[in-house]
């Protein structure tokens, strides 16, 4: 079952970037499932896949495909309305069949193709009940978390699931796609062959704070991560920015708390930049991977979500490495003059200078100060905070290596952060997509790995990160 096109941009700011089409779709397995509730949202449109028409219509047919939003998105039970509607899937197959019946011209009430498509209607009410349920949502505005569409406000359709169901309820936000020849299976197996193919020369990857938690460095949205582990009440900052970092912990990382108070960000850090000055943070078997594969010539663009240098540490060449939100090892510069720091002097000072949060020291009042002297801002790392825009040729690689990716890799990131959340969608219909991370991501960025779905040419492969590369390196020959 094909789900909506995508029609992501990329290279958009993050205040104000388009979403996928948004698809809910509920797969009925039971008589039970009959009675589960679907809330469509207004321009939203309800279909079922598996009812498409073989024979040629005449264009007037009330329950004719509805081709502008998928190439199958089968027949629409109820079409867009200026008001949501709320009903059972019995009750919208009903409705829809009682609309053919009774609701639509005489002339057209006893035409054959009519009545069976009627009689069609009804037998998917029958035992065994077995057919799948999609609501189409149009797609979105983000503007700072809050989704808005064409005056709809946050308005999303949404599915109840009652208890004695068997069905399922999955979002989809893209297309299963094209699955290519040298890609035999959708497993570890599948895209070794498909690495070592005629096929595949071009290896695009997204990396993110997952590759390098083993390396001894926290990720941030995990259980145990810096956001979820954040302790407000020990960082030297004012009760209004303790409150603010422990309503949104991201405000940690943005740039207008740092020119309002970089010392939040500092402590917080504190141990992650001494220790990466002092090289306790080896690279990982991930870091190791790509730097084998641009060896080979394979690696057309590393875009890494990373701010610990640790993909250069590892040898990969610079000219396919971007680091979209800079590094910490990047030259430091003063926020209001400019001037420059090495990132070496920088953490020379924080080690002496800035406190460990929960300790009785006492950080150094307005963090590093300007090496020229300035006296009007701190020394701020080579990092892009939120409300700063992303590495300057983040664009230039979305025009030229996106779009001509064979395989895209996406490892150890929750794809959660624009604008790099958006490239998933934004390669060719036949790319291999690939997520290697502890958890199942990716849905909302438009991978589909789902079955039901169609799935074609997304692998999932969920499990500890450093083992998937390293039993991935063996199956292709690299040394790690």
């Amino acid at each position: 079952m094909a789900a909506a096109p995508p029609h992501a941009s990329v290279g958009l700011g993050v205040d104000a970037a388009p979403l996928l089409p948004r698809e809910l779709t509920v797969r009925v397995e039971s008589a039970g499932d009959l009675a589960q509730v679907i809330t469509k949202a207004p321009e939203a449109v309800v279909a079922v896949p598996e009812l498409t028409d073989d024979d040629d219509d005449d264009g007037a047919d009330p329950m004719a495909q509805i081709t502008p939003l998928s190439e199958t998105a089968g027949w629409a039970l109820v079409q867009r309305s200026r008001l949501p509607v709320t009903d059972t899937i019995k009750g919208f197959v009903q409705k829809a069949a009682h609309r053919l019946r009774e609701e639509i011209p005489d002339f057209m009430r006893h035409l054959p193709q009519i009545k069976a498509k009627a009689a069609r209607l009804d037998a998917l009410l029958q035992d065994p009940v077995s057919f799948t349920v999609v609501v189409h949502d149009p797609p979105r505005t983000q503007r700072g978390g809050v989704l808005t569409g064409d005056g709809l406000g946050d308005q999303l359709s949404q599915v109840e699931v009652p208890a004695e169901g068997d069905g399922r309820v999955t979002l989809s936000y893209g297309r299963p796609g094209h699955r290519p020849l040298a890609l035999p299976s959708l497993d570890l197996d599948g895209l070794a062959h498909f690495l070592q193919s005629d096929s595949c020369t071009k290896v695009m990857f997204i990396t993110g704070a997952g590759i390098s938690t083993n390396c001894g460095i926290p990720d941030y949205r995990s259980a145990t991560g810096l956001y979820n582990s954040l302790q407000p009440e020990l960082l030297t900052a004012t009760e209004e920015q303790r409150t603010r970092i422990q309503r949104e912990p991201q405000t940690l990382a943005s740039i207008q708390l740092f020119r309002e108070n970089p010392l939040p960000l500092l402590e917080a850090k504190r141990e992650f930049v001494v220790g990466l000055a002092e090289r306790r943070f080896p690279p990982g078997p991930a870091h190791g991977f790509c730097a084998a594969l641009a060896q080979r010539g394979l690696v057309s663009r590393v875009l890494t979500q990373n701010i610990d240098g640790l993909h250069s540490l590892a040898g990969l060449p610079g000219d396919v490495l971007t680091e979209v939100h800079g590094s910490f090892r990047l030259p430091c510069t003063c926020c209001a003059c400019g001037a420059s720091m090495p990132f070496e002097q920088f953490a020379a000072k924080v080690a002496t200078s800035i406190k460990q949060p929960g300790t009785d020291a006492v950080s150094a009042a307005g963090g590093i100060a300007c090496p020229a002297g300035c006296g009007r801002g701190s020394v701020k790392p080579g990092v892009v905070l939120f409300g700063e825009s992303v590495a300057s040729d983040f664009s230039d690689v979305c025009e030229r290596d996106v779009p001509q990716a064979d395989v895209l890799i996406i490892a150890g990131t929750s794809l959660t952060v624009p604008p790099v959340a958006y490239l998933p969608a934004a390669v060719r219909d036949d790319c291999v997509r690939v997520v290697i991370n502890g958890e199942s991501v990716g849905e909302a960025s438009g991978l589909v790995f789902d079955p039901v779905l169609g799935a074609q040419r997304d692998i999932l492969l969920q499990g500890d990160i450093d083992a998937t590369f390293e039993a991935l390196a063996q199956k292709i020959g690299v040394d790690l």
